[in-house]
């Protein structure tokens, strides 16, 4: 099935993923096409078994990097690779609660003004389905980094203190972004509690 990320980006990143996935979109189409071509041709009963192979073997190809002919399967393989280099695919995160899961918008900390700053937001909206395993660790890896930066900001801070942990608050918009412009060859950012906040 899948997870939807629908994410504000700068119209630039949208459009530039757009073309770097199209051809990637043809040789996929073409892949399939021969793939499942093969899969019809067999008999009867082993036809269902070979179209079943055939979209098994379409996710691991996509999973490999092998075959990326749509923005999630990009987004999703540069995502994975960010996350391995953060060290962040091999903790244990626990789950986003139930109720916070259900609230809609951005956590505390990240408004508007946030959003337009550099490459944390846009006027477009890049819309991309990750499978549900990576898009699950991706909500919990946001919500637990940013947690202690959200809980005080929920207080009383200073101006300066506040925009200090705004900084610290990690968005799944935030690596989304950040696996798009990896994509393209273009520097990123995000915060991580492993290094020093960018200044």
């Amino acid at each position: 099935m899948g997870m939807q990320f629908v994410i504000a980006a700068p119209v630039e990143l949208v459009d530039a993923l757009a073309e770097l996935v199209e051809p990637l979109a043809e040789v996929e189409r073409s892949w399939l096409e021969r793939s499942r071509a093969a899969a019809w041709a067999r008999p009867g009963v082993e036809r269902r078994d070979a179209l079943a192979a055939v979209d098994d073997q379409l996710l691991l190809l996509r999973e490999r990097g092998e075959l990326l002919g749509t923005q999630g399967a990009v987004v999703a393989h540069h995502l994975r690779a960010i996350l391995r280099e953060e060290g962040w695919d091999v903790r244990t995160w626990r789950a986003v609660p139930a109720g916070v899961k259900r609230l809609p918008g951005r956590p505390l900390g990240r408004g508007e003004r946030q959003l337009a700053d550099g490459d944390r937001g846009g006027p477009a909206r890049l819309v991309v389905m990750l499978p549900d395993d990576l898009g699950d660790l991706v909500r919990r890896i946001a919500y637990r980094v940013s947690r202690p930066a959200v809980v005080k900001l929920a207080g009383k801070v200073a101006r300066a203190e506040r925009e200090r942990l705004r900084g610290e608050v990690l968005t799944t918009g935030d690596l989304i972004r950040a696996a798009a412009l990896r994509a393209l060859g273009r520097e990123f950012y995000f915060y991580s509690p492993q290094r020093p906040a960018s200044s």
